[in-house]
């Protein structure tokens, strides 16, 4: 379809199909192609970042969160994820395949 037709088709009254991520990137930091519906049926917690159709309400969000998506702030975090998530994961993901194997051995 995008080989006939471009990167955006519109294949209904109201959705396009994007073809190419630089055309969907683009496309999704504009506030001139407004959020479906389909958002607001997500906001069963209430009106958040994600769901909202609101562009006020999205503009002051991204305003307060966006610095904690701001590549040198991930960055920087990096090491801190490694070491209170991933590594704590594994070591987990170890102690309970240790004790797995133990219990198999009792059982033999």
């Amino acid at each position: 379809m995008f080989e006939k037709y471009g990167p955006i088709v519109r294949v209904g009254p109201s959705k396009v199909g994007v073809g190419e991520i630089t055309m969907f990137r683009k496309m999704m930091s504009t506030h001139e192609m407004p959020k479906s519906q389909m958002y607001t049926d997500f906001s069963a917690v209430g009106e958040n970042i994600f769901t909202t159709r609101n562009p006020e309400f999205n503009k002051a969000r991204r305003r307060q969160i966006g610095p904690a998506f701001a590549s040198a702030y991930v960055r920087k975090m990096e090491p801190l994820v490694m070491s209170e998530g991933v590594e704590k994961v594994c070591r987990l993901f170890d102690t309970q395949i240790c004790a797995a194997k133990h219990m198999g051995q009792d059982r033999a």
